[in-house]
C-alpha cells in the first residue's frame, strides 16, 4: 500500500509530529508511540522541510523608477515543511549597481545571519536554519543615482535584482512569473 503525505499548511506549524511511523500489530492492539525494531515490526520515515522563498519590492517590479528614488526589497524565507531546512542563498543586485546604490544602513532581518559581500557591495548572503513553520524576512534599500543636468546616465537604465540558491548560481535574467528577481527600469 501506499500513503501520500499531507501538503505543507499555508501559514502556521506542520500539523503532524514531521513523521512517519508503521507498525505491525495484532488486530485489536494499540501500536506503541515510537517506533523500535526489536519490539515491534515498524518502519519510520520522517518528513522533510520544504523552505520556498520570494522577493517584493516597493515600487513593484516593472514599476519606472527615477533619479534618487529609493527602492525596498523584501527577501521571505518560508518552512512550509515538518523538519528544519537550511537556507542558502545569494541576493545579487550587481546588475542594479551601475544606476542605483546600496543603502547599508537599510539592512534588516533576522535570525539568519548575511554579509555584503565586496567593497561596493554588489550582493547579500544570507544562511541559517529555519524551524517548521517559520518565516523570516529581510529588508534592504537600493537608490537610484542622480547626475548632474547634461552628463550621461552611467548605466544601462535597469534595476535587475535576483534572489539565487547559492551553489546555483545567478540566472541570466528575470523571466515573467519568477518570484525571486525583480527589475526596475529607470
Amino acid at each position: 500500500y501506499q500513503v501520500k503525505v499531507k501538503a505543507a499548511p499555508a501559514t502556521g506549524p506542520w500539523p503532524g509530529n514531521g513523521m512517519l511511523r508503521n507498525f505491525v500489530v495484532e488486530d485489536g492492539d494499540t501500536p506503541p508511540t515510537e517506533c523500535d525494531p526489536e519490539e515491534v515490526p515498524c518502519t519510520e520515515n520522517p518528513v522533510e522541510g520544504n523552505l520556498v522563498t520570494a522577493k517584493s519590492s516597493n515600487p513593484i517590479s516593472g514599476s519606472t523608477v527615477v533619479p534618487g528614488q529609493t527602492v525596498t526589497y523584501e527577501l521571505t524565507f518560508r518552512n512550509n515543511g515538518a523538519a528544519p531546512v537550511d537556507v542558502d542563498f545569494t541576493d545579487s543586485f550587481v546588475e542594479a549597481l551601475d544606476d542605483a546604490d546600496f543603502e547599508a544602513n537599510s539592512l534588516t532581518g533576522v535570525p539568519l545571519t548575511w554579509t555584503v559581500n565586496n567593497p561596493i557591495t554588489d550582493s547579500i548572503h544570507l544562511e541559517g536554519q529555519l524551524l517548521p513553520g517559520t518565516t523570516v524576512t529581510v529588508s534592504y534599500q537600493l537608490t537610484v543615482k542622480t547626475v548632474a543636468v547634461g552628463t550621461p546616465w552611467p548605466g544601462d537604465k535597469l534595476l535587475g535584482n535576483f534572489l539565487f540558491n547559492t551553489d546555483d548560481g545567478p540566472p541570466t535574467d528575470c523571466q515573467p512569473g519568477d518570484e525571486n528577481c525583480t527589475e526596475h527600469p529607470v
